[in-house]
């Protein structure tokens, strides 16, 4: 679980660049997608895969779906 001060810490910074809350807004977008790759890594063949599999977040999902198809995650 995300400590809150953390997450306040975040909002401060994205806040304190942003000019209103339209240009708030739009870095938050951008890092949620970043987060999305790992899902969209699981449609994709083998070879993009491999690209999206450089990033921290697909690991954990790699194994849970690994693991979910009764495939060992090694």
């Amino acid at each position: 679980m995300i400590e809150l001060g953390a997450l306040f810490m975040a909002l401060r910074y994205l806040a304190s660049f942003a000019d209103n809350k339209v240009t708030d807004i739009a870095p938050m977008k951008l890092m949620n997608a970043a987060q999305m790759l790992p899902v969209v890594a699981y449609f994709l063949p083998m070879p993009g895969q491999l690209l999206i599999g450089a990033l921290p977040s697909d690991w954990p999902m790699k194994v849970l779906w690994l693991a979910a198809a009764g495939a060992s995650p090694r």
